[in-house]
C-alpha cells in the first residue's frame, strides 16, 4: 500500500498458487490494484483492475486470461446514510472461472447502486441494486434465457 497524500492511496495485491494440492495442476497467478481518490471533502472515488492467467499442466503456456476493470464514486452524507455507485466489467475468455456455455466466453459489464444506513459504529444496512448485460444469454430470467439480469438485495454488515 503507498499513499502519496492524504487523498490518494494505491494499493496492490497478488496470489500465486496451484488449483489444488496436486502438483501436476496449474498454476493460477491473481493480481488486484486499485487507486482511491478523495477528490473533495464530502466525494471519494476508486478505481481497480483485477488479472488473473492460469497455466496449462506441466508446460507452463497460459490456459487463460480474466480481467475485471471497475470504476466506483461515493459522496459521503451528512449524518447516517452513504449512497455508492460502481461499474465494472468481468471478461473470461479462456472459461478459467467461469464456463458456462460450451459456445461463449463468459463477458459480462454492470453496474450497481447501493444506500448504507450505519446502524451503529460496528453495524451497517446496505441496500444495492445490480443490473448486469452480456453479450449472449447466460442469465436465467423467470426461467427464461436473458442478456440482462437486475437484482435487489439487502444485507446487514458488522465490522470487528
Amino acid at each position: 500500500q503507498y499513499t502519496p497524500s492524504e487523498r490518494v492511496m494505491h494499493n496492490s495485491s497478488s496470489y500465486i498458487s496451484r488449483t489444488t494440492r496436486l502438483a501436476d495442476q496449474p498454476m493460477r497467478y491473481f493480481l488486484n490494484f486499485y487507486s482511491q481518490f478523495r477528490i473533495r471533502p464530502k466525494l471519494s472515488a476508486a478505481l481497480g483492475f483485477d488479472i488473473g492467467m492460469e497455466n496449462e499442466r506441466l508446460d507452463g503456456r497460459p490456459r487463460g486470461i480474466w480481467i475485471s476493470p471497475l470504476a466506483m464514486v461515493r459522496p459521503h452524507w451528512q449524518g447516517r446514510w452513504q449512497l455508492g455507485g460502481r461499474l465494472e466489467y468481468y471478461s473470461d475468455p479462456g472459461r478459467v472461472i467461469i464456463d458456462i456455455s460450451p459456445e461463449h466466453p463468459f463477458e459480462v459489464a454492470g453496474w450497481s447502486v447501493n444506500l448504507d444506513y450505519l446502524v451503529g459504529s460496528r453495524l451497517m444496512w446496505r441496500n444495492e441494486v445490480r443490473g448486469l448485460h452480456a453479450p449472449h444469454d447466460f442469465f436465467d430470467v423467470n426461467d427464461q434465457p436473458s442478456s440482462t439480469y437486475l437484482l435487489w438485495s439487502t444485507a446487514m454488515a458488522f465490522g470487528f
